[in-house]
């Protein structure tokens, strides 16, 4: 039995130990409890006043049918005797959720004020053939695709550093384009360093020597990810983009993977039950990547929420992050 593949909906990978031991490569103190049916990777994260919380990304997973009391209890545990003020779980479904509350009970555990993974995304079914997942995309990607085929664009996976510069100028561009604020390069360049090309890959599209649109993909367990992707706003008539994303699924499904996560998506349901993109900043990504799945059900992930150790504390950060909330939107109203 692979716990993360068998017991995960997105393989897992942020509860692995390759992602553990990368985030030690940044300066993270971890923790990892865990047996053959249950894994909690643990990050600790210190933040202002010298408060400090456990975070479990997309974690922890377990084997629904065996007792887990003991582990949640050895995770409290641990977290006390390092003087943490809340655990930040993220569970992988609401069943884990319902679950872990139970052993806590009701007042032990609230919602997080946000999320640090999306909690909801979009996965392509891979099973299916190139013709099957080709024929459900929308009418306008497919003529996109086929457009970008009749072009001169390459499109490969790469490592060289040159590609790699080209395509993180991309997402800087990109990142000031939509207010996002992104990591520092040296951020991207020790994933690059950390992961060999069988779990972090680059993907371009490129034309004369220039990077038009790049994807960075990790894989993991049964499921390949769409992590970061970005385009140039030039040549945008030779749908790059849109051709990159047809090759990358190709390329994926020929390794042998199951789904193709397309990173995070803001999709709601209209009076007719059809999947369209919610207003709001995240309206153009999703409209995108809707392009390629329209009828697949999106994925839901619970959340965050956090496990409560000492109330005092716990409330004096929220009340400190709601401060800088009203803060943030008052700057934008002067601005």
């Amino acid at each position: 039995m692979n716990l993360l593949k068998d017991y995960s909906v997105d393989g897992g990978f942020l509860q692995s130990e390759q992602w553990r031991k990368f985030k030690e490569k940044t300066g993270l103190k971890t923790f990892f409890v865990g047996d053959e049916n249950f894994n909690a990777s643990i990050l600790e994260h210190k933040i202002s006043f010298g408060l400090k919380y456990f975070f479990i990304p997309r974690g922890p997973i377990f084997n629904l049918n065996i007792d887990i009391k003991k582990s949640i209890n050895d995770i409290v545990q641990l977290a006390k005797k390092n003087n943490i003020s809340w655990i930040r779980i993220e569970p992988q479904t609401y069943e884990d959720l319902e679950k872990i509350k139970k052993i806590l009970g009701k007042n032990k555990i609230i919602k997080s004020a946000k999320n640090h993974q999306p909690a909801q995304t979009l996965m392509i079914n891979l099973k299916e053939s190139e013709d099957e997942i080709f024929s459900k995309m929308k009418k306008s990607t497919r003529y996109d695709i086929r457009l970008s085929d009749k072009t001169e664009v390459d499109f490969f996976q790469t490592r060289s550093d040159n590609d790699i510069e080209m395509f993180l100028d991309l997402l800087k561009n990109v990142s000031e384009r939509h207010n996002i604020v992104g990591y520092p390069r040296k951020y991207y360049y020790d994933l690059f360093n950390s992961f060999n090309q069988d779990i972090f890959k680059l993907y371009v599209a490129k034309l004369d020597k220039k990077v038009l649109a790049g994807m960075l993909v990790s894989s993991f367990s049964n499921n390949a990810i769409y992590l970061y992707g970005a385009s140039s706003n030039e040549l945008r008539n030779l749908k790059a983009m849109s051709g990159l994303h047809w090759f990358v699924i190709k390329e994926i499904k020929k390794e042998g993977f199951l789904k193709f996560d397309l990173g995070g998506t803001k999709i709601i349901k209209d009076k007719n039950g059809k999947n369209i993109p919610a207003l709001g900043s995240w309206n153009g990504f999703s409209r995108a990547k809707l392009g390629f799945c329209p009828k697949c059900e999106p994925v839901e992930f619970p959340g965050c929420y956090d496990i409560v150790l000492d109330n005092k504390k716990y409330f004096f950060y929220r009340f400190g992050q709601k401060l800088k909330s009203i803060k943030r939107e008052i700057m934008k109203k002067i601005t």
